[in-house]
């Protein structure tokens, strides 16, 4: 998910979403049609600010996400998400460096690129939850591509996938 915070649905945030950073200085739009059951977030951000810190990784973001509750019954306690995101990065000082931790922040990195050089990142993603009383599924996929001054294009995909059962319904 763009932007979100660290607790997901019954899981911490899976360690394939690590590469799209939660924590830079900007602005962020949200809205909600209650009518047609449709939401989305924009988002523009930098790191003017926090330029110093280790989180900031990237110079300029421009994040978007939107998706529908094309099922959505109080009566039934039953929803469906389906949302698509996307986002334009550029590395900080042109270089970047893509790691992530298991959910145990103390844990090794699963994932170390090494920093390399990167002219922008480009993140798409696709999510799915259903929830029918305390059970929820849900699946996320998200794909950076990187673009590199030699012209390559490396990739990286990551998915999760979570069953829950909430304890308060």
């Amino acid at each position: 998910k763009v932007m979100v915070g660290y607790h997901g649905w019954g899981m911490e945030r899976p360690t394939m979403l690590e590469f799209i950073p939660i924590l830079a200085d900007g602005l962020k739009w949200s809205g909600y049609h209650p009518r047609a059951h449709v939401f989305y977030q924009v988002g523009l951000y930098g790191d003017e600010l926090s330029e110093n810190e280790k989180f900031s990784t990237y110079d300029h973001q421009a994040v978007i996400r939107f998706g529908g509750l094309p099922i959505l019954s109080e009566e039934k306690k039953t929803v469906l998400e389906v949302a698509v995101q996307g986002r334009y990065a550029q590395p900080d000082e042109h270089m970047l460096q893509v790691r992530a931790r298991p959910e145990a922040n103390l844990a090794p990195y699963a994932i170390d690129t090494g920093k390399f050089p990167a002219d922008r990142a480009v993140t798409t993603g696709i999510e799915a939850y259903y929830r029918r009383g305390p059970w929820l599924a849900g699946f996320e996929y998200d794909r950076l591509r990187v673009g590199t001054p030699s012209g390559e294009h490396p990739e990286l995909w990551g998915y999760a996938a979570v069953v829950a059962w909430n304890i308060t319904g």
